[in-house]
C-alpha cells in the first residue's frame, strides 16, 4: 500500500511539474523566435518604462511609450499607425536589453519589427550614453 502511495504521489508530482514546465518553455520558445520577414516595421523615438528579463534566455521584454515616429514601413493602414503618447511591449536581444533601463529619462532612437504573428521586436540605433560609457570602459 506504501509503495502504490509513493508511485501515485510521484506521478502527481511529475504531472504538477509537466503541467506548469510545458507552457512556460513554450513560451521561451516563442519569444526567442525572430521573424525572418518582417510583416511591418517603423523607426521612431521612444522611452522605456519597463523592463523584464526573460531567464533562462538573455532576452527581455520591454514597455515603450512612443515620443514620436519618423518612418513606416509598408503594411500599415490609417486605422494602426503607431501612435506618440501610447505604450507598446516589444522584446530585445541581450545588446539592447543591456543597454536599456527604465530609470532614466533618455529617449532611445529604435527600429521595431513585426513578426507575422504580431509580436514587435526591438532593435536599437544608437545605444544611451550610459551603455556607451559602461562598454567604452572594458
Amino acid at each position: 500500500m506504501r509503495k502504490r502511495t509513493r508511485i501515485l504521489l510521484g506521478l502527481l508530482g511529475l504531472a504538477l511539474l509537466a503541467a506548469f514546465a510545458v507552457p512556460y518553455g513554450l513560451e521561451l520558445v516563442r519569444s526567442a523566435q525572430r521573424p525572418a520577414t518582417p510583416a511591418r516595421d517603423f523607426v521612431g523615438v521612444g522611452q522605456v518604462t519597463h523592463l523584464q528579463r526573460l531567464w533562462p534566455t538573455s532576452r527581455c521584454r520591454i514597455t515603450l511609450e512612443l515620443v514620436q515616429w519618423s518612418s513606416l514601413g509598408s503594411g500599415f493602414t490609417l486605422a494602426d499607425l503607431p501612435q506618440a503618447g501610447e505604450r507598446y511591449v516589444m522584446y530585445a536581444d541581450a545588446p539592447a536589453c543591456g543597454c536599456l533601463t527604465p530609470e532614466t529619462s533618455l529617449n532611445q532612437a529604435f527600429r521595431a519589427v513585426q513578426s507575422s504573428e504580431g509580436r514587435w521586436y526591438l532593435e536599437l540605433y544608437r545605444p544611451a550614453a550610459a551603455c556607451q560609457e559602461v562598454t567604452s570602459h572594458e
